[in-house]
């Protein structure tokens, strides 16, 4: 759980899942807050990666050494790239080849199918909604059901990811949280003054839903 720490500590943590049941109780909304560390393993960066490295060293090793024949030049490149491969998995050296459209695009792909997983998608009058982070890639996505999409409409919803987003740039994770926790609240209540519907059961788990991929 070490890289959950870095994000919020257990009070943080307490406060959130506190926040999110009133917000349920007062909305009548189902709301679930999902935090992975990545959204994908990023292949293409990888190969991005090793193919930089290898011709970096490539083009050190012809400077530093004198190849009697140019072929063996050609073979050391195999082993070089295999072992970039290796180093190109690990976030450290990954994130720097990442594409901006890439990771719009797995950031998007990845909360839809929470969305699904998260059992967000299946409440009883489709009232879901998801608030998605990828940490590495310091992306959000504002994930809601029908009903609650055609009163917010996209320009509000982009709103309040640019809102988290500011806080997430800075690290203050749970500041962004619950602000747009209580900017949303405050929205629903506005369009739906009446609550979107007289919960009898908590559809889905209040607790944060925390992931990575490798």
């Amino acid at each position: 759980m070490a890289w959950q720490n870095k994000i919020l500590n257990e009070t943080e943590l307490k406060k959130i899942e506190e926040l999110v049941q009133k917000f349920e109780d007062k909305t009548g909304a189902e709301l679930k807050i999902c935090i992975f560390k990545i959204s994908d393993t990023y292949p293409a960066a990888t190969f991005r990666f090793a193919i930089f490295f290898t011709f970096f060293l490539s083009c050190l090793s012809t400077l530093i050494f004198s190849f009697s024949h140019p072929i063996y030049c050609l073979v050391l490149q195999l082993p070089i790239f295999l072992i970039s491969c290796a180093f190109g998995r690990l976030t450290l050296f990954k994130k720097f080849f990442l594409a901006k459209r890439e990771i719009k695009r797995e950031v998007r792909e990845k909360a839809l199918e929470i969305f699904d997983q998260e059992g967000v998608r299946k409440t009883t009058d489709h009232v879901g909604i998801l608030v998605f982070i990828s940490i590495i890639e310091r992306k959000i996505e504002l994930v809601t059901d029908q009903t609650i999409f055609s009163k917010l409409g996209q320009e509000s919803l982009d709103h309040l990811v640019a809102n988290l987003g500011q806080h997430l740039k800075s690290k203050k994770y749970a500041q962004g949280i619950e602000d747009i926790v209580r900017v949303m609240e405050e929205k629903l209540l506005h369009f739906f003054p009446n609550k979107l519907q007289d919960k009898v059961q908590n559809e889905v788990p209040n607790q944060i839903t925390w992931g990575n991929i490798k």
